[in-house]
């Protein structure tokens, strides 16, 4: 189930990274998202079995450029991961997570097409499995502060790419009655993805 939880972390960094483009003008509202699905396969060892397993996120965020260089906003976030146990017959095991939380973002532009920005997030998230009766709820609080990159195709709409950075995670597993916390460096571990569109604001005067 931890590992749902770590996944909800790059659901999170993906979301963020949507949150607008670095082109956007004071008093702008910027709406973005991603959406991912993800196919595994483990061939089991030995006389073990293997599974498959297979992930859909969706990550919509929206926010408000309050000056020329400063974001602020809030962002959601879904997953539901679904194992299928090679046993006889199949099992089917799966869970659902949702998360919400604030960001805040300072950008500066390189070039006219390209920015760059550093981000910190602060994030709830909340899941457990659907449809079996196990009572495996578990919930994390998320804090987390990126680098990351803005690519403008036109108009304001572009893609945002990051590959991590450094994050503090508190969990609670409630009938494992397990909690802790954990910190570390995701930077250069994913590439995380997502794309962005600034509507109005006006020029700075």
């Amino acid at each position: 189930m931890y590992t749902n939880m770590k996944k909800t972390i790059s659901l999170l960094v993906a979301g963020l990274l949507s949150a607008g483009a670095s082109f956007a003008q004071k008093g702008s509202v910027l709406v973005g998202g991603s959406i991912g699905f993800q196919l595994s396969h483990d061939p089991g060892h030995g006389t073990l079995p293997g599974d498959d397993a297979s992930q859909f996120s969706i990550a919509p965020t929206v926010g408000y450029q309050f000056a020329n260089a400063w974001t602020i906003g809030v962002t959601g976030g879904y997953t539901h991961d679904e194992n299928h146990l090679q046993t006889t017959p199949v099992q089917i095991a799966s869970s659902n997570t949702w998360s919400a939380g604030p960001f805040l973002r300072y950008t500066r532009p390189i070039t006219s097409w390209v920015s760059v920005y550093g981000q910190f997030q602060a994030t709830y998230a909340y899941g457990g499995p659907v449809g079996n009766g196990t009572p495996d709820i578990y919930s994390t609080v998320t804090a987390q502060v990126f680098p990351a990159l803005f690519f403008n195709v036109k108009n304001g709409f572009g893609i945002n790419c990051s590959l991590g950075g450094l994050y503090f995670q508190n969990y609670h597993i409630s009938h494992e009655g397990n909690q802790g916390s954990d910190i570390g460096l995701s930077f250069g571990s994913a590439l995380l993805i997502g794309v962005s569109k600034n509507f109005g604001g006006h020029k700075a005067g």
